[in-house]
């Protein structure tokens, strides 16, 4: 991929330095400015690609990781939340200034909003929960990593799954603040992953659907991105939302009315 980009590069600055010494210099078929258009367009969609997979590299070695961690400490459920830059993960990297956080631990909650202590660490800073394994981490690679088990019962296998809606809605705004605060710029991709929830159902006390199991160890959402001046990140997220009801087999989230989001306290 390296040796074709630079290749590529090579090619427009030939192509610049003819347009720069002859402005009428062209191809028997085409004008010289459209190819260094071409090429311009296909060397853009290499390095999307380029950033496309190393962001996917990132995120399933993070989920490979976390899932080597849960081996011997406890059954419950564990939700995954990953944000990344697609700026930072560019060619260009960047310095973060972490000391910058040292005052900064409200703008990095736990998801599920239980008290939390916080310090810095060898991979950038944390917030965690010390009676459990939930935590928030500020990675020196410019990304975030929300892990949290606050959203499941575990003696009737259910999930607070509007808990969780609400959680997202307002803790990934919190995040995505915080990293364009420290001049981390978006588009930044959102990947949420369900790890251990293959026989819970969701808790439902004032309503009435069939359920069913889904029976997956790992449930994976769609991978969305967002920008820091969405107006309603509610709606953003509803496609993971959706899926989330979908596996136990309703319909789709109970919580959006008209296509907005309502909240529900349970």
């Amino acid at each position: 991929m390296e040796k074709l980009m630079l290749k590529t590069e090579k090619l427009l600055d030939r192509i610049n330095h003819l347009i720069d010494n002859n402005d009428e210099t062209k191809t028997p078929l085409i004008n010289t400015k459209e190819v260094l258009e071409i090429v311009g367009d296909i060397l853009a969609s290499i390095e999307d690609k380029e950033l496309t997979e190393n962001i996917e590299r990132l995120i399933n070695k993070r989920i490979s990781s976390i899932k080597l961690k849960k081996v011997g400490q406890g059954d419950s459920p564990i939700l995954l939340v990953h944000i990344v830059s697609t700026k930072i993960h560019s060619k260009v990297k960047s310095y973060i200034e972490l000391h910058k956080l040292q005052n900064r631990a409200t703008d990095l909650p736990i998801l599920s909003g239980a008290g939390y202590d916080y310090r810095f660490n060898s991979e950038g800073f944390l917030t965690f929960d010390n009676r459990n394994r939930s935590y928030t981490q500020f990675s020196r690679e410019g990304f975030i990593e929300a892990v949290d088990i606050g959203f499941f019962d575990q003696q009737n296998k259910q999930i607070f799954a509007s808990r969780m809606e609400r959680a997202l809605i307002e803790n990934i705004k919190k995040y995505i603040d915080l990293l364009h605060s420290l001049d981390i710029k978006g588009p930044y991709i959102i990947n949420v992953t369900l790890l251990g929830a293959g026989d819970y159902t969701i808790y439902l006390p004032n309503h009435y659907f069939d359920q069913y199991k889904s029976n997956l160890e790992e449930l994976s959402f769609p991978q969305i991105s967002v920008n820091i001046n969405e107006e309603n990140l509610a709606t953003q997220l509803r496609p993971i939302f959706d899926v989330l009801w979908n596996s136990v087999g309703i319909y789709g989230s109970i919580n959006y009315a008209n296509g907005e989001w309502k909240a529900n306290h349970y």
